[in-house]
Parts: structure tokens; C-alpha cells; sequence
């Protein structure tokens, strides 16, 4: 099963983290899907459905949400980045991923 990664599809700086994403996804891991079509609606809670996020949804079963997210797909990529995973577990960290959500149209 492929892990699944919802995003913000109006959002320039979600467009390039996820092509960089798909990049780097070599064994084909993940999935990609915009946070506003039906599969994320079918699957994720509404409270998730929002344009400031990104959100992993490991084998269909654990969720990440923001920071979380993209430190746990780094640590599900593998090599050289995959150290970063463990900053997944790190408290506070969705508090700078909104800073810079809020700021997000500013990186065009």
C-alpha cells in the first residue's frame, strides 16, 4: 500500500515541496493527492481538509499532520535526508510549519 500525501494544491511553495518529493521517491512510496478532491474527503477528518496543511497518511492507517508530515516522509524516503525523521516527534514544531503556511504566497 502507498503511503498517502494530501496537499495544497493552490499553495506555490506545497506545488515545489511535493515535485521535489516526487523527486526523490524512487521506490514509488507515495501517493499524491490535492486536500480538495474526493479521495481526501473520503479519508480524512474535515478538520484536516483545510489550505494551510499537508498531511501523510501512512499505510492507510497513522496520520501526520504539517512539520510532522514532511519529517516523516523524509524518514520514509530513506537515505541521506531520512535522519530528519526523528525531528517528527519534536513538540512545537507545527507552530513554525503555520508561520510560514501563513506566509506561503510570499515564496512565489
Amino acid at each position: 500500500m502507498k503511503h498517502l500525501i494530501f496537499f495544497d494544491n493552490t499553495c506555490p511553495l506545497c506545488q515545489r515541496s511535493v515535485q521535489k518529493i516526487q523527486e526523490a521517491d524512487t521506490g514509488k512510496i507515495f501517493a499524491f493527492y490535492p486536500l480538495n478532491c474526493e479521495k481526501a474527503k473520503e479519508l480524512l477528518p474535515e478538520k484536516l481538509l483545510t489550505d494551510d496543511t499537508i498531511v501523510l497518511l501512512e499505510n492507510g492507517q497513522k496520520t501526520w499532520v504539517r512539520a510532522q508530515a514532511i519529517f516523516r516522509m523524509l524518514k520514509l524516503l530513506g537515505g541521506k535526508w531520512s535522519f530528519l525523521g526523528s525531528l517528527a516527534y519534536l513538540p512545537g514544531l507545527n507552530l513554525f510549519y503555520r508561520l510560514i503556511a501563513h506566509n506561503r504566497h510570499l515564496f512565489n
